[in-house]
């Protein structure tokens, strides 16, 4: 019961990851101040980081 419930969790993610629906990873520099959509989550919400 609990690997198909485990299954049941997973299998729409992995769907997901499979399609072209999914959305691609951000990636950023090494040592940098993380990619530009760091920002927008912030932003979009009217916050912005401590540092500013």
């Amino acid at each position: 019961d609990e690997v198909e419930t485990a299954w049941g969790l997973i299998d729409p993610i992995l769907s997901t990851w499979d399609s072209d629906r999914a959305t691609p990873l951000a990636v950023y520099a090494p040592n940098s101040w993380g990619p530009a959509e760091a920002d927008s989550l912030l932003t979009r919400d009217g916050r912005r980081w401590l540092s500013e």
